[in-house]
């Protein structure tokens, strides 16, 4: 009986096969334009993309439970155009609009229950203001105030999330997310393998403190998530920008003291939130804020600025390492992407 349980037991381990998830936001500090803000790699979508996929969709329940976080994301929303407009001192072009603020304002929702709801007036007056007819004004102007990276998804949808009977989509929870810190891990469970996602978060790496949770010589593979839409946003009092921050991290991850070179692992970068970048670009041209962007490429284009990330995080990997060049993939995806499972087994060396 105990030789049958040791058999199963390293039958289980062989199976398993440990992926690193690292997030690494442009965003490394919180500046006093985006107080609120906390980095956003994008890890959090990564894993729900991976369960959809997985799962062929999340279930019931799952989807149910994130009602108040959407419901949170829209509010949150609202209140950050009305800011917007305040400190752009621009003015609504409809009277009614004025009534509809101070019902925001004056709303207050307090629960985290998902069987609560919205007050209809709500819904109504985050529809009526979005209708405004200076948004569009405001919006070509969205750089300089905080407004979260989803939120016209959010106050689009504002009457189909704020009905009674509302139930989040899978759509809707990849557009959420969820603001935690730490060490977490995830199992995903295959016919023939297993995959143990360990999932650092963006506010954990620095000086790589979390290497102690785990033995690297395990590892199956390294996912570094890279939240590619806070190049503008530079931290008050900060010499570096957040690129420079941000390729700072890839030349440490593969120096010589980093434990991660002793093995040859696949490295998976995700450069995340293409759609968020592809819109915010117009806004925010990438040669504006990136000093080292190519004078020929165009500061608009959503290609031109990948292969410039992609180009710099090869530099500064190549100038940090010394030894055998490792299995290396590179990927942009966006919120709604499903390849990421199918890229990873890929990584870890299972067709999917």
């Amino acid at each position: 009986m105990r030789i049958d349980r040791e058999m199963e037991e390293r039958k289980s381990v062989e199976r398993e096969r440990k992926v690193l998830v690292l997030g690494a936001s442009y965003l490394v500090a919180i500046s006093s334009v985006n107080r609120h803000r906390s980095p956003n790699s994008g890890t959090s979508t990564l894993l729900r993309q991976l369960r959809i996929v997985h799962q062929h969709g999340l279930p019931l329940d799952t989807r149910i439970s994130f009602r108040p976080i959407v419901w949170g994301h829209l509010l949150e929303s609202v209140h950050a155009v009305l800011h917007g407009l305040r400190h752009l001192e621009m003015k609504f072009k409809r009277a009614i609009s004025l009534s509809h603020r101070d019902t925001v304002l004056n709303y207050k929702y307090l629960s985290n229950d998902p069987s609560s709801a919205l007050d209809s007036r709500i819904a109504t007056a985050i529809y009526e203001l979005w209708q405004d007819e200076v948004m569009p004004s405001l919006m070509e102007y969205s750089a300089n105030f905080y407004l979260p990276e989803n939120a016209t998804y959010f106050l689009d949808a504002a009457l189909r999330i704020c009905l009674p009977d509302y139930v989040p989509t899978d759509e809707d929870v990849l557009h959420t997310h969820t603001r935690c810190n730490g060490v977490s891990e995830e199992r995903l469970e295959f016919d023939t393998f297993s995959l143990r996602l360990i999932n650092v978060r963006s506010q954990s790496l620095d000086r790589l403190k979390w290497m102690h949770t785990f033995d690297p010589a395990d590892l199956y593979c390294l996912v570094l998530c890279v939240g590619t839409v806070d190049y503008d946003r530079i931290p008050a009092g900060d010499t570096l920008s957040p690129l420079d921050r941000y390729l700072a991290l890839v030349s440490e991850l593969f120096s010589l003291t980093s434990p991660l070179v002793l093995r040859d692992i696949p490295v998976l970068f995700l450069f995340t939130k293409s759609d968020v970048l592809s819109a915010k670009l117009s806004r925010a041209p990438l040669n504006e804020h990136v000093s080292s962007f190519p004078p020929g490429a165009d500061p608009l284009d959503v290609a031109a600025a990948a292969k410039y990330i992609v180009r710099s995080t090869m530099e500064a990997r190549g100038s940090a390492v010394r030894v055998a060049s490792r299995p290396l993939l590179m990927n942009l995806t966006d919120t709604l992407d499903t390849r990421a499972l199918t890229i990873l087994a890929q990584a870890v060396g299972h067709p999917h």
